[in-house]
């Protein structure tokens, strides 16, 4: 577990990019839900 954790620390600058875009596509898709809202 904390292999993978360092992975992850040393790697989020590669890995943001393609996170928020996931985000983002995730939000874009859910607010097309009718009556659904996106909290937080």
């Amino acid at each position: 577990m904390a292999a993978a954790m360092k992975y992850a620390c040393d790697h989020i600058d590669e890995n943001m990019p393609r996170v928020a875009a996931m985000r983002d596509r995730l939000i874009e898709g859910l607010s097309k839900i009718p009556h659904s809202a996106v909290n937080g």
